[in-house]
């Protein structure tokens, strides 16, 4: 700040506390945040997750919403004691492939959201009007444990290779469009408490409307890769009733990745073989190097590819060779 010398301190940190409190968006970056001179905007974000929720205070009638870009959230001091939002907030991950929260504890909210991200062990206790979206539940033991929720509602999300998927004491949980798979049970602690699960895509029956049971074919899961291929079932069986993005076909998906219907061809991977030098995988003057390009092509598949090589040095000779590797 370039005025800190003609303003005194304390009256600087009040205005910036006014600013930050009255905005509705507030951001996050756990690799380029700061918290000690972020202000939570686009520009200035803080670092960590739970310093950006004991920083702001959601109403009813000022809710907030928590922007997270890539990276991994996680209280610093304690892992166990897990991430604790307040009352109407919502938080919004870049991307659920690659945006994880460790662990969330939901304990005594109201008005709560969260999507695109990756959830380890999820706690809900004594919530109302919550949702989840569009997030994945991956690997091992992590699961949902709830006690006393009221209409907690997971639409769109991914569970797999996980132990039991929800232990429920008491309340009303709803999975729609869901996917399960690789998963050990939906356990349940009391008789009146199983979720209610409809149109989603296991890999055993469960009772519920629009029910389907197969494989869902994703991308790369090995690579925790859950995106859908072009022949995956659970394409447009999502519920009929829900919107459907833009540009993704007549019906929503089934699972956290909308499957999108245009070509998105991407570099998986670039590798250089030397086809006569000192074979230290380096280019160098007086060697013929091959460049491999690996493209994955996720979508309908593309009718035409284009790679361009761009020489920085003209004047030297360079013998090229290349060859591409579609996986649709």
């Amino acid at each position: 700040m370039r005025f800190l010398h003609t303003i005194p301190f304390i009256t600087v940190m009040m205005i910036c506390l006014t600013v930050s409190v009255r905005a509705d968006d507030f951001y996050v970056d756990a690799y380029y945040g700061c918290d000690e001179t972020g202000d939570g905007s686009q520009d200035n974000p803080w670092q960590h997750l739970q310093f950006a929720l004991d920083s702001i205070e959601g109403t009813a009638e000022n809710p907030h919403t928590v922007y997270l870009a890539k990276g991994v959230y996680q209280r610093v001091d304690d892992i166990g004691s897990g991430i604790t939002p307040g009352d109407y907030i919502s938080i919004v991950g870049e991307c659920a492939n690659e945006t994880r929260i460790h662990r969330l504890w939901l304990v005594q909210i109201e008005g709560f959201s969260i999507s695109n991200v990756s959830l380890g062990y999820l706690y809900a206790g004594y919530i109302f009007d919550a949702s989840i979206a569009n997030c994945i539940f991956v690997d091992g033991i992590h699961r949902l444990v709830s006690a006393e929720v009221s209409d907690l509602v997971l639409s769109n999300c991914t569970f797999a290779n996980i132990g039991p998927v929800f232990n429920i004491w008491h309340g009303s949980i709803e999975v729609r469009n869901g996917i399960f798979t690789q998963y050990n049970q939906i356990k349940t602690d009391s008789s009146t408490s199983s979720p209610v699960i409809t149109y989603s895509l296991l890999d055993r029956n469960y009772p519920g409307e629009g029910n389907i049971v197969g494989d869902p074919k994703f991308v790369r899961p090995d690579a925790f890769d859950y995106r859908l291929r072009a022949d995956s079932p659970a394409i447009d069986m999502g519920d009929p009733s829900d919107p459907v993005p833009p540009g993704y076909g007549g019906r929503i998906d089934m699972g956290c990745h909308e499957y999108p219907y245009a070509p998105v061809v991407f570099i998986e991977s670039v590798s250089f073989h030397e086809l006569s030098g000192n074979q230290n995988g380096i280019p160098e003057l007086g060697e013929t190097i091959q460049p491999l390009v690996t493209l994955c092509n996720y979508g309908e598949p593309a009718t035409t590819m284009t790679i361009v090589f761009e020489i920085d040095h003209p004047v030297q000779e360079y013998r090229f060779g290349f060859r591409t590797v579609r996986e649709n």
